[in-house]
């Protein structure tokens, strides 16, 4: 067993990843991301699969309780105010990203500096979404989502936008 004075970054990446692999073992849909800093979180993950979201709890519910740890199944929803996300060399926080809803879609818009267009950056946009509304319901707001520079909206559409972090209201009002 580690002690945690001799615990390094390589045994903790070694640890994370056969934790995935376990996880994995068990069912190949199912991540897992960690949290808290006492009580511990872990928090099965279907990755927004609605498909697996039973197999999520199924694990969970099925999870012996461990001193120190609570045990989540799908991302729950939490405020999204004061955030702050480190991507490589981007910082985001609360002000930098909108969203706007339309009939057959939800847009987040983010601040053009901190833009970047690749698919890691969309799902991390879409991670920190999730994460305001939680795994459940997102599912279902995920597949009608897109992310885009702040000044694509255009000038008019600017009093449409809704800071992310009044991203609740999409639950309320589905």
């Amino acid at each position: 067993m580690l002690q945690a004075r001799s615990f390094t970054q390589d045994d903790a990446e070694r640890l994370l990843g056969e934790m995935q692999e376990q996880l994995s073992a068990f069912n190949g849909h199912l991540g897992f991301r960690l949290g808290g800093s006492g009580p511990f979180e872990l928090i099965i993950t279907a990755e927004g699969d609605a498909h697996y979201f039973h197999e999520a709890d199924a694990l969970v519910g099925a999870a012996p309780a461990v001193n120190g740890w609570k045990m989540t199944a799908l991302v729950p929803g939490r405020s999204l105010e004061g955030f702050s996300y480190q991507m490589d060399e981007v910082s985001i926080n609360e002000h930098d990203i909108f969203f706007c809803v339309l009939t057959d879609r939800v847009t987040f818009y983010v601040a053009d500096p901190k833009y970047r267009g690749t698919d890691d950056f969309r799902t991390s946009i879409l991670r920190i979404a999730e994460a305001g509304v939680g795994e459940r319901a997102f599912a279902a707001i995920r597949i009608y989502a897109e992310v885009l520079p702040l000044s694509a909206a255009g000038t008019g559409a600017t009093d449409s936008l809704r800071p992310i972090a009044q991203i609740t209201s999409l639950v309320r009002h589905q």
